[in-house]
């Protein structure tokens, strides 16, 4: 069965299925799976397309993430600090400059 689903490129459901007790904010969690299972899908390409076995493939794919909770801890964090600034930027910088465009095209 795990054959097969190596097979279907089902690296979606393999990163889902670890991260699910990892905490991830469930507004970017799909997000995060998505994007992982096409960096795990795209080494195991390489790595077929270089002449590792299947399953050499796969295991090499999965090492890409030694530590799941760490990684999740870290895309939080990350994720912690960019909020910040984006709601700065929404609240304060935007408006300033368009006043500031506002009232330079004034005569």
């Amino acid at each position: 069965m795990a054959m097969l689903d190596w097979q279907n490129h089902g690296w979606q459901n393999r990163v889902r299925e670890r991260l699910e007790s990892c905490g991830l904010p469930p507004a970017i969690h799909e997000e995060v799976v998505s994007e992982l299972a096409d960096h795990l899908e795209e080494t195991y390409d390489d790595a077929r397309s270089a002449g590792r076995t299947e399953a050499a493939a796969v295991e090499l794919a999965l090492q890409e993430v030694t530590d799941w909770r760490v990684l999740a801890a870290n895309i939080r964090r990350a994720r912690s600090q960019e909020d910040p600034m984006n709601t700065r930027t929404k609240s304060l910088w935007l408006p300033a400059m368009v006043n500031l465009l506002g009232a330079m095209g004034l005569p």
